[in-house]
């Protein structure tokens, strides 16, 4: 176990290979570091713990494990470690790992973490630029979200400002965004469920959900699958909708114009199989019912 006395937020850089990351960050003036192997009763996990590097200096931890076990033998298979790091609320976080998660838990400032494979949590951040080929999972970032995976869900609770996601294969769940949204999957529903600024939605393969949107523009787009969309109350909408398998249901009341409405919302959605519905976000439609060919 490394100790080190730091009264303030620092900086972490992870450099490992394979290995599983627990960080929890509190209100504390110090930093507590173990390494542990992931099986104390494998010869490459030993190896790898005992040569991991643990430092400190100048506000800046880092932990690098080593880079090829191979040296030392030609049959290592590398060797995996757990790392637990116990820190000061607010701090900044910047990890890579070929393989293994990342388990964040408190508040933290800014964090950068990249895995090959393996799932990613975070509870809250000022900050976030996550990738993985596995789970993201998310409660609050305070400021912009940059989220990618290879392959797995996607759940952001609140995300403050803008943020991008992209998503090869699952689902992509939102709670709340208050900038700008750009959302792209190849294979898998997209569900937002209330925003505040624009939003790009586009999956090849999957439905497409967003329970409210307040203001600009929304771009949904689906070969296969229901699109849904909530206006919120007060709010005008221009709409531009199509599908060539399905329906379009609009809830909406036409009008000449915006009216003395506050606040205008462009929607142009597009699904090649579903059926497409806009409504007022008081409404709740679940069940969207599969027809012909309706275009609007």
């Amino acid at each position: 176990m490394s100790h080190f006395e730091t009264p303030q937020p620092i900086s972490v850089v992870l450099e490992l290979r394979v290995a599983d990351v627990r960080v929890a960050a509190g209100e504390r003036a110090d930093t507590i570091v173990q390494v542990r192997p992931s099986d104390s009763s494998r010869r490459d996990d030993v190896t790898a713990a005992e040569h991991t590097r643990v430092e400190y200096a100048d506000g800046t931890l880092l932990v690098k494990g080593p880079r090829r076990l191979r040296e030392w033998s030609p049959f290592s298979d590398g060797g995996s470690i757990d790392v637990d790091i116990e820190l000061p609320a607010g701090s900044d976080l910047s990890g890579r790992t070929a393989a293994g998660g990342f388990r964040c838990s408190g508040s933290l400032g800014r964090c950068e973490l990249k895995s090959s494979a393996g799932a990613i949590s975070l509870d809250r951040a000022t900050r976030v630029k996550l990738a993985t080929a596995g789970d993201i999972r998310l409660e609050r970032v305070t400021g912009d979200a940059e989220l990618a995976t290879a392959a797995g869900d996607v759940r952001a609770g609140e995300i403050d400002g803008s943020a991008v996601i992209k998503n090869s294969n699952g689902d992509t769940r939102i709670g709340a965004v208050g900038g700008d949204l750009r959302v792209k999957a190849a294979n898998g529903d997209i569900h937002v469920e209330h925003s505040r600024g624009s939003v790009s939605a586009k999956t090849a393969n999957g439905h497409i959900r967003v329970g409210s949107i307040h203001r600009g523009s929304l771009v949904a787009e689906t070969a296969t699958g229901r699109i849904e969309v909530g206006i919120a109350g007060g709010v005008a909408a221009w709409l531009d909708l199509h599908t060539h398998y399905g329906h379009v249901h609009n809830g909406l009341d036409a009008t000449e114009g915006p009216g003395s409405a506050d606040e205008q919302v462009e929607v142009r959605a597009r699904t090649g199989f579903g059926d497409i519905t806009i409504r007022r976000e008081a409404e709740r439609s679940d069940e969207l019912v599969s027809g012909g060919r309706e275009g609007a």
